[in-house]
């Protein structure tokens, strides 16, 4: 029950950490970790390169790696 709780929480606090990530790095980042959508597939939707892909993606990880390794950390102790 109380896991259950902290883990929704943890996701709140990721999708306002998603929220405040730059629009394109934002919408790569959904496309590929919510949609499932490879590098490819992305790059060929919006129209720019694989590396592009690539750079948007380690920059939105970047940004939200304290917060889900802060999340993994606090879930593993439950």
């Amino acid at each position: 029950q109380i896991k259950k709780r902290v883990a929704e929480q943890c996701l709140e606090l990721i999708y306002k950490e998603m929220d405040k990530l730059p629009d394109k790095c934002r919408e790569i980042f959904t496309m590929s970790y919510l949609e499932e959508r490879k590098t490819s597939e992305i790059a060929v939707l919006l129209n720019i390169s694989t590396r592009t892909v690539e750079v948007q993606l380690y920059k939105a990880l970047k940004i939200l790696r304290g917060i889900l390794l802060s999340c993994l950390i606090f879930l593993s102790n439950f």
